[in-house]
């Protein structure tokens, strides 16, 4: 684990075994309901469900270290260091997209193009540290990308496969939201699977998103201002 191949090896190795086994929510008299059919509800049981078998197994690893998002809405979801990756800092985050289905055929892309991080905060502030996390986005030595795709059919989740990527590899040209300042993947399953991305060399990748006009929304001025008071 001590090149960037041989975390990703070991990672695809850790979730190879993963088996969807979410039954629905327990009720307090024991009674089990379906989860919602909101793709965001779904989105997040997938993820910490995915999370959770994968820090049983790194936990098993002799000098790794798991730091976890304590507050839920930080980067990176997990971050590896310790003596096993010789050190550095390795930057986890796991993603969630449903495939598209259509008819007459097996689906080509994922519902909504997958959100990779903003572009507008720490990503564009590489030296200073990320607040809550207290470790610089550019000490990070890779970021990689757990994505984690499924159908949804007859009311459930089905066919869980989960690739293991580095984040810049899978990143398209393209905003995931029309009022967000969020990386968009590749909706191309193909593409994913493969790490064909938009760009060549991780620094035309920084170049482009590093360089993308920022939009300002309400909801993106009052994140700036809370971040302000906390940092004051």
């Amino acid at each position: 684990m001590t090149t960037l191949e041989g975390v990703k090896a070991w990672l695809r190795a850790a979730v190879h075994d993963y088996h969807w086994n979410v039954r629905g929510i327990i009720l307090d008299d024991g009674r089990v309901i379906p989860l919602p059919k909101e793709p965001a509800v779904v989105a997040k049981v997938v993820e910490v469900s995915v999370t959770e078998h994968f820090k049983r197994k790194a936990y098993a690893v002799r000098g790794l270290d798991i730091l976890d998002d304590l507050s839920g809405r930080g980067y990176p979801d997990v971050l590896l260091t310790g003596r096993a990756v010789d050190n550095r800092r390795v930057a986890l985050d796991v993603k969630v997209a449903r495939r598209k289905m259509r008819r007459g055929g097996a689906p080509t892309r994922t519902q909504s193009r997958i959100t990779l991080g903003p572009f507008d905060s720490y990503f564009r502030r590489p030296t200073e540290p990320i607040p809550g996390v207290g470790v610089a986005y550019g000490d990070m030595a890779w970021h990689i990308d757990l994505i984690v795709l499924y159908d949804w059919v007859d009311g459930g989740v089905q066919n869980v496969e989960i690739l293991v990527v580095e984040t810049w590899r899978v990143a398209s040209m393209k905003r995931s939201s029309t009022t967000r300042n969020y990386i968009g993947a590749m909706d191309s399953l193909a593409d994913l699977r493969a790490e064909r991305g938009a760009f060549d060399t991780i620094d035309d990748f920084y170049a482009y998103w590093r360089s993308l006009p920022i939009k300002k929304t309400p909801d993106a001025a009052e994140s700036e201002r809370v971040v302000a008071e906390e940092e004051a």
